[in-house]
């Protein structure tokens, strides 16, 4: 049972991934996912021919996976309680974005009725902290709307509404230790392949693509 139980929690905590990683490039490249997990590259094409097999992905040539239908179910299941999860850690027992993100996972796998009791209780909420969408709730308009901060044109100013978060804490650290969290107000001051340089306030930062691509934001105007 102990076997079957892990094996379980593997696949999951693969779909997870890759689900992430379409969230934020729209495809989920081998290397990504090994990235990701901290898996050999090797390892990850094993474990994607098995999920192909299963029904859970399916191959995009040239480009890397795709969760299908089934696969996405089951990977929706497991965000939407982590992001409940995170909801409540952050919002009512008051730990930071980081601790919140990481106890979150360690909850995930508990019965799904656990969170659907939580998720009522804390008034159906619909994004978790880091502003991601809860799977089964209604997206916000300016969620929905929002993009990358490395989509957007000098000039512009742009409010902070999304941290997309993954498995690595490292960049979600980063994230905050640059005071880059949902509502932050920040001047795009230029715009490269590699990164792009930002102000906040009278501080100008320059991001590199692992963050800019993976914190969204709304212009509200030019700056």
């Amino acid at each position: 049972m102990q076997r079957s139980s892990e094996t379980s929690r593997a696949v999951e905590d693969y779909l997870v991934a890759i689900y992430k990683l379409e969230e934020a490039f729209g495809v989920a490249r081998t290397c990504m996912i090994a990235r990701e997990l901290g898996v050999k590259p090797a390892t990850v094409t094993k474990m994607v021919s098995r999920f192909a097999r299963m029904g859970l992905v399916e191959w995009v040539p040239y480009r890397g996976v795709r969760l299908t239908p089934k696969g996405r179910e089951i990977a929706e299941r497991i965000v939407r309680k982590h992001r409940i999860a995170e909801y409540f850690f952050n919002r009512v027992l008051g730990f930071d974005l980081v601790k919140s993100h990481i106890y979150a996972h360690m909850l995930e796998h508990l019965p799904d009725e656990v969170f659907e009791r939580l998720y009522e209780f804390l008034g159906r909420p619909s994004t978790c902290p880091h502003g991601n969408p809860i799977p089964g709730s209604e997206i916000p308009k300016e969620i929905a709307d929002s993009r990358p901060l490395a989509r957007f044109e000098p000039g512009r100013m742009v409010r902070v509404v999304r941290i997309l978060c993954g498995f690595d804490t490292d960049i979600l650290k980063r994230v905050e230790v640059l005071g880059l969290r949902s509502g932050t107000e920040v001047c795009i001051e230029n715009v490269s392949v590699e990164s792009i340089t930002i102000r906040i306030g009278s501080s100008t930062l320059k991001l590199d693509s692992s963050i800019a691509f993976l914190v969204y934001g709304i212009e509200i105007g030019k700056c």
